[in-house]
């Protein structure tokens, strides 16, 4: 079919899962069982696990109840009384062993939440995320609706028309800049265990080489710069920070290796 396709903005909900659930699992001795149900408010035809139930088996097959691991949940975005489909997320808040009437303290989970100003931007195919995916709490809506503007911006030569020629392009964009402040909301922050201890989890944004990321040459290449691999500046940003900003970083010469192949001073 001939013609020329115009922008096509492609954000399927996703909402309806098929799943494949795994039953059981058989030792020569243990057979494993898993127990589903279909109760969930956050997908439809979603599934949970209930619990895992753990039995011996003898020479004929038999099995004896041993044990098992009850999982409990409730939901992530209660409070907002907006679209549950789009906006609710399943969340495990502990496991606990069970036999018989004997039970054992829990396991609980807390998690990192996010600011409430910015719990409106969480729905699940909003374009408030990071080139990775995790949240961060831009507002990349276009004519209002969220569920648009992933593209980030271009600045750069393309080819236009087809006829070889070529043009610098200067596009807005969606921010997707990773965001350390946003990009744990939903996340495990903290295991309680059933002796009393417990486990914090801390995490770190994402990190890339980019020499002109955030406009950081203004003016392009710093002064003196006559295209040389050998053209080595000593930057005067702090080296922790260069060292963890650019992997590549250099504290001898306080330069990173760019997209171009080249080294440029961290903080010029």
């Amino acid at each position: 079919m001939a013609g020329t396709e115009g922008t096509t903005y492609s954000n399927d909900p996703g909402q309806s899962y098929m799943n494949k659930t795994l039953q059981s699992i058989d030792y020569a001795n243990v057979q494993v069982q898993f127990s589903f149900d279909g109760v969930r408010s956050d997908v439809q035809g979603g599934k949970k696990l209930n619990n895992i139930k753990i039995y011996s088996k003898d020479q004929t097959g038999t099995l004896k109840y041993l044990k098992e691991q009850q999982f409990f949940y409730s939901y992530f975005n209660t409070n907002l009384g907006l679209d549950t489909l789009e906006f609710l997320r399943l969340r495990l808040d502990s496991v606990k062993e069970v036999s018989g009437t004997n039970s054992l303290p829990a396991y609980t989970f807390a998690y990192n939440m996010p600011a409430p100003a910015q719990s409106l931007l969480l729905g699940k195919h909003y374009s408030s995320v990071d080139h990775w995916g995790f949240f961060n709490g831009k507002s990349n809506a276009v004519a209002g609706n969220n569920s648009l503007g992933f593209l980030p911006p271009f600045n750069g030569i393309a080819s236009i028309g087809g006829q070889g020629n070529s043009t610098l392009l200067d596009l807005p964009g969606a921010n997707r800049d990773p965001d350390s402040s946003f990009m744990k909301a939903f996340s495990l922050s903290k295991v309680s265990y059933p002796t009393g201890g417990y486990t914090y989890l801390d995490y770190d944004p994402n990190y890339y080489d980019d020499y002109a990321y955030n406009d950081y040459y203004d003016d392009g290449y710093p002064a003196g710069y006559v295209g040389d691999p050998a053209y080595v500046v000593s930057g005067g940003a702090d080296p922790a920070y260069c060292a963890q900003r650019y992997k590549s970083y250099d504290p001898a010469s306080g330069t990173y290796l760019g997209y171009d192949g080249l080294r440029h001073p961290c903080g010029q």
